[in-house]
């Protein structure tokens, strides 16, 4: 048969011999022994033991390495960030093994015990002659398993101090303490979704600014070392194709961030079911392929037991999920005491889940063995859902418990109000799910609320707050603890709400990368049901970045704006060229193309540069090499070719790659390129051909290949950018450029992108692969180092100038769109930390131009590109955390102020539209002074005042906002403390009728006065010495002033100056508000509650409810003007928002665009609009109203999610349309 098959293939007789020896051979040889070693470790992260088997990343491994190297010389701290399931607990197994024999590598992670941890792992003290790494995996486990801050920050201390001085005993060291001698060094692994909440860390802000290691989702050749390094290292054989295969479903997954877990648990899969020789397709589909293996898997884990011992293990896996309000579940990890408290079986299920890798154990604790499986696994998905509010009410019970325990049992800290009656209702629902200990802290807390009710006309409160608590766990369960559903239509309600919550969920994970996509998302789940899930999703989205999306095929490199600012020229990666118009309302469609490279190849992709001429007729741009399109743009709906303009025979000698054109006669084109050299057109009259253009001359050479250049606005300086990371000044003479000076951008040499000079020629911004952004100060004598920014996690690519020059933005490979603005002083560097605004999109942007002052046009390199409007929502940062940010009560005014590291009170005019404040002034302290962030603006608009950090209370007359008037400057102590000893005003605050002011500071002193609105006048009316801190304040039109200190708040008479009554409040009281009626008082602070009271009587105040939600301290709280909202600024991030209802305080909105610490709240606009204030220095604004803000969204998000966009991320899920069609 084989001679046969050779003769048909014209195979010559002479060579048929050799066919049959070759196959002899293969049917004779013996098979490859089987591998013994298992290459892929499943869901296991690699450890030193499996370096060996660490495949695709070696590039990561060497920066890890030389990072950890460097900070064990300088005892500092890596911090090593990426998304989860990026790989970094294997890189920090794996990648630290070539450190050294001297090197002794110590591993945690934080769990249930993080300090005890710590203390048992650290060498303590350290030995000199041995250099020391100690590496905190998983370090959001700090953040999220329940720890108190108490807990958080005794680790952290314990941990600086072992960096510093080689031991754990005793206080963290200071900053100026003597280090103890030897290597040491810390090395943390933090999931970027925590990177905000780590960075509020001195130790562990550092790391992340100078010694990051960022992981992220693998590439397609990191993919292929993974499946085939390991199997080539234990002789598995691997058939032929197979890889492709894999890798082509792993790149079409959609979550790059859960690739690797997913392709090692399946190639362990698939190792298992083979006989160790070889892989083959077969084996790929055994397992179910590369979207089904972990799944199958996993679901047989679970259909392995019996019935009853499922329904155990559903109760225990649940166990390990932790629920947090606003956030994804998260991993957690669970004593076994108490899962084996679950039930008699609990023990044989756990063992079972544990044997087969579902559960992993570690001492005397167990987790989920990997985070992917909440993320992909549907069978534990859909149990987290169901329980979801169950789950959140779980842990609250569970992390009161452990406070109630480390406080010795005190009854202060048992559950009270809606939490207690949340409780009792979850016991009543999901008892099999508690613990013996948990029911008994929810039977303690609901005896010693029934003593303390004695007597206190229990029957009708109590009433109330089981009705509230009902409506609160309806929602948060989302009605499937419903027995029994008696229509369709109910069902239809529940399944729709579901949905909802689900799409709601996307749209939040979306809103970071994609803004404009998460938004229309948010406004689907709102139209599916509005649930609180989707008004919050809906809200914030209105709340964030105004980014309008245009989709297109060509993919834009670069643009130039018209001088009129009436249109814009794209250059394109396609090697198009067109226009597209710009108005008020956005850009319009974009015109045909014209093709630049029709008759010439290019070896960069597409359009390099392309600029237009000040006379907004011909737009030239790159064309290939050593040529330059000219487009005929007189009719800019209808661009033309204008012809090709040659690059001279022996000049640049390279490909033209940086254009400009900004000659005061508009006659002059500068081209630079690979050849080093800068050479200069004189273009002809407006509409003349191309071959009217004169002769080509070099006027400068930069004796390297040059990248980019500018022209200065005056046509009198210049500078061009060298692919060495040199920038070169010149000074443009008419017969040819003189070389001023020359910098070396980066002193490490790294290669520029683009070099920027300021509208007014004085700055020059450049940016490049070294992840910076840095301004020179340019002069007459060469550049001078003015800021530096390294805000980004990958190349920088472009950076553009606004047109008044007070603001720059730079866009970089890592999705990031980031702003700086000029302060009154210039460029501080010392702002350069955070940008004033940012935005993200979902792939490397390669390109940014700015339409005018507060728009910007923004390119990344897929089908997109974005319009960025920063003139709202979020006003001018400012230089420290705000503390203040009140509105008048007409609507028209908007006060906020800042630290002392800014010192301003600054107005804000609101007019026209809440959304977009418009600065209209700002007050200094006096010359020594600053102002403390303690502020306020009367109910009428015409009073201002704010407190400083030295004792100092000042008003201003502000009936003309633009020309604020001293009418007050008062000692707040009247002169009894010493300058030395002058202290913060803490608060300051009027009443409702704005006829009494009040304030407060550290130094113990309450002043109040009276105040003549109309007139615009404040006199004092008199002070206290209430003998200890003084937080908050708040003034009631019954002459009594409220002061919150630590531990107490107490009523004080502004007729007597005595006191009335006090409160017990737990922790420091940091902010009070009264509401209109001055009625009821509202205190929150440290103890994360905000308790309301009933102060009719001001001698004996009672306690009418407890609201919960926030997740750490509240700073401030304001009732809204009829007394019916209230909003909570927290410093977990987000803005609490209650409605109050015929039942009592609904659940509340748990706002989260800030993301941020949140120091201030306040309402606008007829409460129509939320200002608040954080530690970042920005005011985020929302609007209050669903409709409104779904309405906004579908005006400004730019083209319509699509039915396939839908059904890529949400498969199954029935298609709902965001936004009518117009």
């Amino acid at each position: 048969m084989l001679r046969g098959i050779l003769r048909a293939c014209g195979v010559p007789d002479r060579e048929v011999p050799a066919w049959e020896q070759r196959l002899w051979e293969m049917r004779t040889r013996p098979a490859p022994p089987p591998a013994r070693r298992a290459p892929w470790l499943g869901l296991e992260s690699y450890g030193a033991e499996d370096a060996d088997l660490f495949f695709g990343r070696e590039e990561d491994r060497a920066e890890l390495r030389e990072t950890v190297l460097a900070a064990l010389a300088d005892l500092a701290t890596v911090a090593v960030v990426g998304p989860s399931g990026a790989g970094k607990s294997s890189l920090l197994g794996a990648g630290l093994g070539e450190l050294g024999e001297d090197v002794d590598v110590r591993r945690i992670t934080p769990g249930a015990l993080p300090v005890d941890l710590l203390v048992d792992t650290v060498p303590s003290p350290a030995r000199c002659d041995r250099a020391y790494v100690l590496v905190v995996d998983q370090l959001e486990e700090l953040f999220t398993l329940g720890h108190d801050r108490a807990v958080q920050q005794r680790f952290l201390d314990l941990l600086g101090r072992w960096l510093r001085l080689g031991d754990v005993d005793g206080p963290a060291p200071g900053e100026d303490g003597t280090a103890a001698p030897g290597r040491r060094a810390v090395v943390v692994g933090l999931r970027a979704d925590h990177y905000g909440t780590a960075a509020e860390h001195p130790l562990l802000l550092r790391a992340l600014r100078e010694r990051q290691v960022l992981v992220g989702p693998p590439g397609r050749a990191e993919l292929h070392g993974v499946i085939t390094g390991p199997a080539q290292l234990v002789g598995l054989g691997l058939q032929d194709g197979l890889v492709d295969l894999i890798l082509a479903e792993a790149l079409g997954h959609g979550h790059a961030q859960q690739v690797l877990p997913h392709l090692s648990h399946l190639l362990r899969a698939m190792w298992a079911e083979s006989d160790r020789r070889e892989l083959t397709r077969d084996h790929y589909e055994q397992v179910g392929g590369f979207r089904g293996s972990l799944v199958r898997w996993a679901d047989a884990v679970v259909e392995a037991l019996p019935d009853e011992d499922r329904r155990t293990a559903r109760r225990l896996l649940l166990r390990l999920v932790g629920v947090q309000q606003g956030q994804a579940p998260s991993r957690r990890w669970a004593a076994r005491d108490e899962l084996l408290a679950l039930g008699p079986r609990a023990q044989d299920v756990l063992e079972h889940l544990s044997d087969r890798r579902l559960v992993v154990l570690e001492g005397d604790s167990a987790s989920l063995s990997h985070e992917v499986l909440l993320v992909d696994w549907p069978l534990l998905d859909g149990w987290i859902r169901d329980r979801g509010g169950a789950l959140q009410v779980r842990d609250r019970v569970a992390a009161r418990r452990v406070d109630w325990l480390e406080a010795g049992r005190d009854p202060a800290l048992l559950l009270t109000g809606s939490q207690l009656a949340l409780a009792e209702d979850w016991l009543a629902e999901h008892r099999e799910d508690a613990t013996t200990e948990e029911v008994d802290f929810v039977e303690a807390s609901a005896r010693r609320q029934r003593d303390v009710a004695a007597g206190r006309e229990r029957t009708h409160r109590r009433t109330r707050r089981l009705l509230a608590a009902t409506t609160v766990l309806a929602v948060a369960t989302a009605g499937l603890s419903v027995a029994a559903v008696s229509s369709r239509q109910q069902v239809q309600v529940q399944r729709d709400e579901a949905r909802s919550r689900q799409v709601a969920n996307l749209a939040v994970s979306l809103r970071e990368e994609h803004p404009a996509t998460a938004a229309q998302f948010a406004v689907s789940a709102h139209a599916l049901q509005p649930t609180r899930e989707a008004v919050v999703a809906v809200l914030d989205a209105a709340a964030g970045p105004h980014l309008t999306r245009h989709l297109d095929g060509a993919g834009v490199n670069r643009g130039d704006v018209a001088p009129d600012g009436s249109w814009i020229a794209l250059g394109a990666a396609d090697g198009s060229v067109r226009t597209a118009e710009l108005t008020d309302e956005g850009l319009g469609d974009p015109s045909d193309p014209v093709n630049v490279l029709a008759e010439q190849t290019s070896p960069t992709t597409g359009v390099a540069d392309l600029v237009v001429s000040p006379d907004g007729g011909t737009v030239v741009a790159t064309a290939g090499p050593h040529g330059l399109r000219l487009v005929d743009v007189s009719d800019t709906a209808r661009p033309r070719d204008g012809g090709v303009l040659a690059l001279p025979d022996g000049g640049d000698g390279g490909y033209a790659v940086a254009l400009d054109m900004r000659a005061a006669d508009g006659r002059q084109l500068l081209v630079a390129g690979a050849g080093g050299q800068v050479l200069s057109w004189t273009g002809p009259a407006a509409g003349a051909p191309a071959d009217g253009w004169g002769d080509a001359e070099v006027v400068a050479d930069h004796g390297r290949p040059v990248v980019d250049l500018d022209l200065g606005p005056d046509a009198r300086r210049a500078v061009t950018l060298g692919d060495d990371g040199t920038a070169v000044l010149w000074r443009v003479e008419p017969g040819g450029w003189e070389r001023v000076d020359d910098t070396l951008v980066d002193p490490d040499g790294r290669l520029q992108h683009r070099v920027e000079l300021s509208p007014d020629g004085a700055t020059a911004a450049v940016v490049g692969r070294d992840k910076t952004l840095r301004l020179f100060a340019v002069g007459d004598q060469g550049f001078a180092p003015e800021g530096e920014a390294r805000a980004f996690a990958s190349y920088v690519n472009d950076v553009e100038f606004s047109p008044g020059g007070e603001q720059v933005v730079a866009v970089g490979s890592a999705g990031e769109v980031l702003l700086w603005r000029r302060g009154p002083s210039g460029w501080d560097a010392a702002t350069w930390d955070v940008p004033a605004a940012s935005v993200a999109t979902a792939a490397p942007n390669v390109a940014v131009v700015a339409l005018d002052d507060g728009r910007w046009f923004v390119a990344p390199e897929n089908d997109e590109w974005f319009l960025w409007d920063t003139t709202g929502p979020v006003p001018v940062r400012h230089g420290d955390g705000v503390f203040t940010t009140r509105a008048a009560a007409d609507g028209e005014l908007l006060l906020v102020a800042a630290g002392a590291g800014d010192g301003r009170l600054v107005l804000y005019d609101t007019a026209s539209d809440p959304r977009r404040p418009e600065q209209v002034s700002a007050v200094r302290a006096p010359e020594g002074e600053a102002f403390s962030g303690a502020a306020d603006l009367g109910p009428a608009g015409t009073v201002m005042v704010g407190g400083t950090i030295a004792d100092r209370v000042l008003a201003y007359d502000v009936r003309d906002p633009a020309d604020p008037r001293t009418v007050l400057d008062d000692d707040l102590t009247g002169g009894r403390v010493e300058e030395a000893d002058r202290k913060i005003v803490e608060m300051v605050a009027f009443d409702s009728a704005g006829s009494t002011l009040v304030a407060g500071g550290d130094n113990g002193w309450v002043s109040w006065y009276a105040v003549d609105e109309e007139r615009a006048t404040v006199t004092l009316a008199g002070r206290a010495d209430t003998e200890g801190l003084v937080y908050a304040v708040a003034q009631s039109v019954h002459d009594v002033a409220v002061v919150g200190q630590v531990g107490r708040t107490r009523l004080w008479s502004t007729r007597t100056g005595e006191p009335l009554g006090d409160l017990s409040t737990p922790g420091a009281v940091l902010g009070l508000d009264l509401d209109p009626a001055d009625e009821h008082l509202v205190a929150v602070g440290a103890g994360r509650e905000v308790t309301v009271w009933d102060v009719r009587e001001p001698a004996s105040p009672v306690l009418v409810d407890t609201l919960t939600g926030p997740g750490s301290e509240v700073y401030n709280v304001q009732y809204s003007s009829d007394g019916t909202r209230l909003a909570a600024a927290s410093q977990d991030g987000r803005l609490w928002v209650w409605d109050r209802t015929d039942d009592g305080w609904a659940d509340p909105l748990a706002l989260g665009a800030a993301e941020t610490r949140l120091f201030a709240v306040g309402w606008g606009a007829g409460d129509e609009v939320l200002y608040a204030g954080g530690n970042l220095g920005e005011v985020r604004i929302w609007d209050t109203d669903v409709d409104r803000a779904r309405s906004w969204i579908c005006r400004t998000t730019g083209v319509r999610l699509t039915e396939q966009e839908w059904a890529d991320r949400l498969p199954g899920v029935p298609w709902t349309a965001p936004c009518e069609e117009p």
